[in-house]
């Protein structure tokens, strides 16, 4: 009796085991095709075309369709990520590109698509690029006149509100730190002073919590044939 049902047993788990083995071999398709469907092709495009960029030297600038010239630091020096992520909470995803300086990504370009157009709703320059929740990018320079822009993507995801524009200028030792708030006109610019609370009550007005982006490593998208 003791037999019997030990081989009861033991050809129930088999069965088991081959129902589970059989359940992973249907299931992992059909994950990586949802994960697929998720990026427009577009995207799939331009990633095609940084991978390219940074492994082709036969490529030049002037075969670039949507590059940002921002990434001619990179090549040969480090690698570049990706991350896919619905910013503004419209339903689309945006896509963007960055790097990972030590353990800290850091993200150079923001685009976003719009029926059959891809746009790019922030890009870098020689600021520093940080996005919070609720689609609000900031921009932070460097220099004695430290300019702070926020921007949020609007609901269409593609173009961004201007929020808010700040300065703050360094003294010299002897004068104070002072603060702006920048109002832009048709045909100029209004620096309107401000204290010290007033600007960091603007700045906690749009720095509430970064956005927690899942970072992958560009690869695999361009075809070398």
């Amino acid at each position: 009796f003791l037999k019997e049902k030990d081989g009861k047993v033991k050809k129930r788990l088999k069965i088991f085991l081959i129902c589970v083995f059989m359940t992973l071999i249907v299931l992992l398709p059909i994950k990586s095709k949802q994960i697929n469907d998720e990026m427009p092709d577009a995207y799939v495009n331009i990633l095609s075309e940084y991978e390219r960029v940074m492994n082709d030297k036969t490529y030049s600038r002037d075969q670039w369709k949507n590059i940002y010239d921002y990434v001619l630091r990179f090549i040969g020096k480090t690698d570049l990520y990706y991350c896919i992520k619905d910013l503004s909470g419209d339903g689309k995803t945006e896509l963007i590109l960055g790097t990972k300086q030590e353990i800290k990504f850091e993200p150079f370009i923001i685009y976003s698509f719009e029926e059959s157009t891809v746009y790019w709703a922030g890009i870098r320059e020689n600021y520093i690029m940080t996005i919070y929740e609720g689609g609000i990018i900031e921009y932070i320079s460097g220099g004695v006149w430290q300019h702070f822009m926020y921007e949020r993507l609007d609901g269409d995801s593609a173009v961004t509100d201007l929020l808010a524009v700040l300065v703050k200028e360094e003294g010299d030792g002897k004068s104070p730190v002072r603060y702006y708030s920048v109002k832009y006109t048709e045909n100029n610019q209004i620096y309107e002073e401000i204290t010290k609370k007033e600007f960091q009550d603007i700045r906690n007005l749009y720095t509430g919590s970064v956005e927690r982006l899942t970072w992958n490593k560009l690869e695999g998208f361009w075809n070398q044939q």
